[in-house]
């Protein structure tokens, strides 16, 4: 039976009982793979049936590494559900797949950021970090965070986090410089992955409208 057939109850909810599931916790974590990789696909194929069987499979792998509760299933680094993430993430610096945890560079609109996913098939969680305090960012923290209830149909996760940019541009209208008492932090010491020239500083970037301006 395949993961888009397994626990569907015709009604689109997320049912979490999965008959048939291992016990082995390799294999179940092999199976929420499974359900992963199912969801970017259906994503990828604009099939919201596959989307909801696939993240109803994760859900349920969930339940039987905690012992048939959701109790405290996301409560700490040994819980089933960051055991799951930590197994599943892509590797450093990889756009990860819809569903998956990872941490990726991107600049677009002259905004330079580290993209990081803490997505399941079940809650999609991202956030936007500055890799330098000394340019324009979309925020004078240099951080946003950005969560969607549901991933954009056939859109890859680094084109929707540009598409995501362009949203927040055009909601604070231009990019910000980073406030004095956040600019001071190291940016980049839980990137070691990042490159000099991703790192490295830009004097022109393009405000939502199209128009290109400097900062200093």
């Amino acid at each position: 039976m395949s993961i888009e057939q397994r626990g569907s109850d015709g009604r689109g909810g997320i049912d979490p009982t999965v008959p048939g599931l291992p016990d082995d916790e390799d294999e179940l974590i092999w199976t929420a793979g499974q359900a992963m990789v199912s969801y970017d696909q259906g994503v990828m194929a604009s099939d919201l049936v596959v989307m909801v069987h696939a993240a109803r499979l994760y859900k349920a792998v969930i339940l039987e590494m905690n012992k048939g509760t959701f109790f405290a299933c996301d409560a700490g680094d040994d819980s089933p559900s960051e055991r799951l993430r930590r197994a599943l993430s892509a590797l450093d610096s990889a756009v990860p797949r819809w569903g998956q945890c990872g941490a990726f560079f991107i600049e677009h609109a002259g905004i330079k950021a580290v993209v990081q996913s803490r997505s399941t098939p079940n809650s999609l969680a991202f956030s936007f970090h500055a890799v330098s305090g000394a340019v324009p960012f979309i925020s004078e923290t240099g951080y946003r965070s950005f969560i969607t209830p549901r991933a954009p149909f056939a859109t890859l996760v680094d084109d929707a986090a540009r598409m995501w940019i362009e949203a927040i541009l055009g909601e604070i209208k231009r990019p910000v410089m980073i406030a004095p008492n956040y600019s001071t932090q190291d940016f980049t010491a839980d990137y070691p992955w990042l490159s000099p020239d991703q790192i490295g500083g830009t004097s022109h970037f393009v405000e939502a409208s199209g128009q290109g301006a400097f900062g200093f």
